[in-house]
Formats: C-alpha cells, structure tokens, sequence
C-alpha cells in the first residue's frame, strides 16, 4: 500500500488550484482584449464612411466570440468549446452575407455556450477538489 504524504497532498492540490486559477484568468483576460479590439475596430474613421445610409446597428459586427471560444477548447471544457466555436465561426460570414440579424443570433449562441463551458470546467473543478474530503468524511462518520 502507497502512503501519502497529507502535506505534500495538499500542497499538491494548492498547486492544482493556482494553476486553473491563473489559467482562468488567462481566459478572461484573453476575451477582454479580444473585446477590446473588436470596439477599437468598430470605432474606426473610416467605418462611417463606408457605411454611409445604412442603419448604424446593422453595420457594426457583433462580437463573434472566435478568441474565447479557442481559448475555452484548450482550457475549459471542450464539448460546449466545440459548439461555441462553431457558433462563432459563423458570425463573419453571416454579417458579411447581408444577414445582420443571423450574425447577432450566433454571436450570442456563441457567447451562451462559451459561458457554459466555463461553468461547467469550474464545477468539475469543484467537486474534483472536494470529493476525495466528501469521501473521507463519510468513510469515517
């Protein structure tokens, strides 16, 4: 039988949790330039030229989601990544097709998915990190 150091286990978990914590902030971090650049490119000078006589809504791309989406398929869980990258693979082509409306309706499939796939990496996180207590709390009641 292995024995276990209790130390070095919870120095082991401390490790695990700082590092999904740091890669966490990476993801957010990633969506907020991504964010950023998007609204820096949206308030462009010549964008208004271009767009003149159109509707001011309609002419501004939604954020589709493309770099959170990636980042979410590496670190978070992949399964929800997966759709939320192929919702947000569609935005560009559905905007530049004249289907603004479309364009919007993926970009917030995209956004609803990659949130869920962050919720659910951060609950498996969770209940990994509090099961091995839980069954050591009912093994010795």
């Amino acid at each position: 039988m292995v024995t276990v150091d209790p130390v070095m286990e919870t120095w082991v978990r401390v490790a695990f949790v700082v590092a999904v914590v740091i890669t966490l902030g990476f993801v957010y971090l990633g969506t907020c330039v991504a964010m950023a650049m998007h609204a820096a490119a949206s308030d462009m000078p010549g964008l208004a030229a271009q767009t003149a006589g159109a509707d001011d809504n309609a002419a501004v791309m939604p954020f589709s989601w493309l770099v959170p989406a990636v980042l979410a398929l590496v670190i978070a869980f992949a399964p929800f990544a997966i759709a939320a990258l192929v919702h947000a693979s569609r935005v560009a082509p559905l905007h530049h097709a004249g289907a603004v409306e479309a364009a919007r309706e993926s970009a917030r499939r995209a956004k609803r998915w990659f949130w869920w796939s962050v919720g659910v990496a951060v609950g498996l996180l969770v209940a990994s990190l509090s099961a091995p207590w839980l069954i050591q709390t009912a093994i010795w009641r």
